[in-house]
């Protein structure tokens, strides 16, 4: 069922295209969406009451692979109280075939994207070349209503929770079992998880 409104969402990456040796590599990315502003704006506060419950500094960053453990715990926690959902895709990288490519990740991105929703603004963590394979790839499919913009993920609170769901979707690609309790969290939450292996 499409949803008849305009979604907002929020999108961040981990690891870097091409080709890898490596058993275990992966690209992933995630993009978090909202239903509307009025639950865009009050999961953002959420996490800036956060900060104060946690005695954080206001500018701290909720970055998953920096964070303590302390810190780590009270975000994931929080998440899981928080009305959002999440398309994951998640691509093992081959030493043979550059399956693993902004290319293939925008179009499956958006694909997905669009089975929920005909119009959405898409903010991602700093990246040209991904920002700019969306772009293409929704003017390719002509959805004129669905913008992807950059922002800094360091004054975004939303790209920082699009942070926090890469990096356990990554855990989860990597090793479900080991990743079960962390994933469990906002395995509800989830609309799609693409784990696409060459």
């Amino acid at each position: 069922m499409i949803y008849n409104g305009c979604m907002f969402g929020y999108m961040d990456e981990s690891g870097a295209p091409g080709i890898s040796n490596a058993p275990n590599d992966y690209l992933v990315v995630s993009l978090v969406l909202f239903a509307n502003k009025d639950v865009t704006d009050k999961c953002s506060k959420s996490i800036d009451r956060l900060r104060k419950r946690t005695s954080l500094p206001d500018t701290y960053e909720f970055h998953y692979s920096r964070n303590n453990n302390r810190a780590r715990d009270a975000m994931i926690k929080q998440m899981s109280n928080m009305d959002f959902k999440f398309i994951t895709v998640a691509i093992r990288k081959s030493s043979a075939r550059k399956l693993a490519s902004y290319s293939n990740v925008a179009e499956l991105i958006v694909t997905e994207l669009a089975r929920q929703t005909k119009n959405a603004v898409v903010l991602l963590d700093s990246n040209p070349v991904l920002c700019s394979k969306l772009k293409k790839q929704v003017k390719t499919s002509g959805l004129q209503g669905i913008k992807f913009k950059q922002a800094k993920s360091r004054s975004d609170n939303l790209i920082q929770l699009a942070d926090y769901v890469t990096a356990i979707c990554t855990k989860r690609a990597k090793n479900p079992r080991k990743s079960f309790p962390v994933f469990n969290s906002i395995s509800k939450k989830q609309l799609a998880f693409l784990d696409i292996t060459a």
